[in-house]
């Protein structure tokens, strides 16, 4: 009889541990999955501050040329 309670409580206590393991599991997927959306949005950022420099040397480099011509 006592073999037979210990063998549930081990039982119980294993089920409780699978059942953490699981939820951890979870939780790893979850946070890989935020990881691997925010190295995506962080080479997006870079992506759009490259894109901004070029705009930004455009933008100057027409405001030049609109002054060259408007000078004349």
């Amino acid at each position: 009889m006592f073999w037979e309670g210990k063998a549930r409580e081990q039982q119980r206590h294993m089920d409780l541990i699978n059942k953490e393991i699981s939820r951890l599991e979870v939780v790893s997927a979850q946070h890989e999955n935020q990881v691997l959306s925010l190295a995506h949005l962080e080479e997006e950022n870079e992506y759009a501050q490259m894109e901004s420099v070029a705009l930004k040397s455009e933008i100057n480099s027409l405001r030049a040329e609109l002054e060259n011509v408007t000078a004349k």
